[in-house]
């Protein structure tokens, strides 16, 4: 019985068995697998491959084995798949949660690759995306979002609605066009009109000149010495305004008691206090530019300052000494040249000698009278043992040559005061076809003009002016339809039959690439403009 049982049991086994597997049941673990047989059973877990709670739709994505985008983790596919989103188009639109948190922050979900100039630290629901703040195209060029605009309108996005983006025009207040905000009633000058208007009903009323400003004080009339000036804003407390007097400083004099005064007496407006004079400053004998000495050691001229010497010494002239005329005191058989005569004569009855010029004064050298080449010399102060002063003469570098044989000489012969050595001749140097901003090739290759310089070119070669390029003169190679600025005339032409044509860039004009709302000078249009969201800006 119990045999029977067993069979009956195994026969049962079998036949749920799938067809082709033994009735062997040898089991291993890999890597979490079941293998039964020859078959990997996969558990229950790994089947389903829940790895959320939301399905992956037809209309977000597809459930499959390998993902090439973007993997969402939260929605769930069977058999250990993934969820794959769809790819977008370019003019798809995004669909976004209305109501997130960097939504409600003010901000915007973007791809990390995306710029971000001020990231948010706010979550968006889908993981890839970063939270940033939306930026105002119309703030960020310089220019304000207003409900009217004074000014001229922009079309720039980020305003709300109702509002548009303004370049506002500068209003001009009643203090920066020279008013101040009065009533009606105490405004005694012209009325201003400026383009901010003044509160509580007041007129801009054009600043008057004050006393002050008229060079003048307010004062009493009893003690106005002056003229009574008559500004167009009046004094207060009923003071007139009273132009400043000069006083005794101001007449460049001193007060003194008048039996004290030895110069001429002064008026200035407002007087000297203790009934004292205003006397003229007098001149002393230093500023005659003389010294004070006894009469009897005065040997020039003698002053008569205002102010005179203390101790009765008189005011004697500055005497010139012989270093002031330019000369030498020494014994006068020495002295070579003119004898000169200062009023201070030298000391030890030595006689003033004029200066004499000697061979170098006079650009010459002291040499052997037989070896003077040039022009000999006289100066006052002669060449020592007998020698001559001979003019320097000039060699063939000073007349920009070369010292060549006479054969060789392509060019002109120079003659030098100083010969050259070896009997060679001075040739003048002439000019290569470097010099003459070319180049030597054969005649066949040379495209431009054949220069002729005096020094030619080797192996017979000709000197070819060197080509100029579109680039050269820049500009850049375009269909004559296309060409809107000036068109060049290179040497060497372009290909295809184009034209070379000028490039004007913002800085060929004198301008900067600005923003519109930075530009305070005048905006110009240029053949090459500047980066998208600039002008070209000439500044005043």
């Amino acid at each position: 019985m119990m045999k029977n049982e067993i069979n009956e049991k195994e026969q049962k086994g079998n036949s749920k068995r799938r067809p082709g597997e033994t009735g062997d049941k040898k089991t291993s673990r890999r890597n979490g697998k079941k293998r039964v047989g020859t078959k990997i059973q996969i558990p229950d877990k790994k089947r389903t491959g829940k790895q959320g709670s939301i399905k992956c739709t037809k209309e977000y994505g597809r459930c499959r084995s390998k993902c090439r985008g973007d993997i969402d983790k939260e929605r769930a596919c069977p058999n250990g798949k993934v969820c794959c989103r769809k790819r977008r188009t370019r003019n798809q639109a995004i669909v976004k949660a209305k109501n997130n948190a960097c939504t409600g922050a003010g901000g915007v979900c973007k791809k990390p690759n995306k710029k971000c100039k001020q990231p948010l630290s706010f979550e968006c629901p889908n993981k890839d995306r970063i939270c940033c703040k939306k930026t105002n195209k119309c703030t960020s060029n310089g220019f304000k979002c207003v409900q009217k605009c004074r000014g001229t309108t922009k079309q720039f996005n980020g305003c709300k609605q109702g509002k548009v983006c303004c370049k506002q025009a500068k209003e001009m207040t009643c203090k920066q066009i020279g008013g101040n905000c009065k009533e009606e009633a105490k405004c005694k000058t012209e009325i201003l009109n400026p383009d901010k208007k003044c509160k509580d009903a007041k007129v801009c009323c054009k600043q008057g000149n004050n006393c002050q400003a008229l060079g003048a004080t307010c004062r009493k009339e009893a003690k106005c010495n002056g003229k009574i000036l008559t500004p167009s804003v009046p004094c207060k407390n009923g003071r007139v305004c009273c132009e400043k007097g000069n006083k005794c400083k101001d007449l460049k004099g001193t007060c003194r008691e008048e039996a004290k005064c030895d110069g001429k007496i002064l008026t200035p407006s407002i007087p000297c206090k203790d009934g004292k004079a205003c006397c003229e400053k007098g001149n002393r004998c230093k500023d005659l530019k003389g010294t004070c000495r006894e009469e009897a050691k005065c040997d020039g001229k003698i002053l008569t300052p205002s102010i005179p010497c203390k101790d009765g010494k008189a005011c004697c002239e500055k005497g010139n000494k012989c270093k002031d005329l330019k000369g030498t005191c020494r014994e006068e058989a020495k002295c070579d040249g003119k004898i000169l005569t200062p009023s201070i004569p030298c000391k030890d009855g030595k006689a003033c000698c004029e200066k004499g010029d000697k061979c170098k004064d006079l650009k010459g050298t002291c040499r052997e009278e037989a070896k003077c080449d040039g022009k000999i010399l006289t100066p006052s102060i002669p060449c020592k043992d007998g020698k001559a002063c001979c003019e320097k003469g000039d060699k063939c570098k000073d007349l920009k040559g070369t010292c060549r044989e006479e054969a060789k000489c392509d060019g002109k012969i120079l003659t030098p005061s100083i010969p050259c050595k070896d009997g060679k001749a001075c040739c003048e140097k002439g000019d290569k076809c470097k010099d003459l901003k070319g180049t030597c090739r054969e005649e066949a290759k040379c495209s431009g003009k054949i220069l002729t310089p005096s020094i030619p070119c080797k192996d017979g070669k000709a000197c070819c002016e060197k080509e100029t390029t579109c680039k050269s003169l820049n500009g850049l190679c375009k269909q004559e339809a296309e060409c809107e600025s000036k068109v060049l005339s290179p040497s060497k032409e372009c290909n295809a039959g184009k034209v070379c044509c000028l490039v004007r860039t913002c800085s060929d004009r004198g301008g900067k690439c600005k923003k519109e709302g930075n530009c305070n000078g005048r905006i110009v249009t240029v053949k090459k403009p500047c980066k998208e969201s600039k002008v070209c800006c000439l500044g005043k």
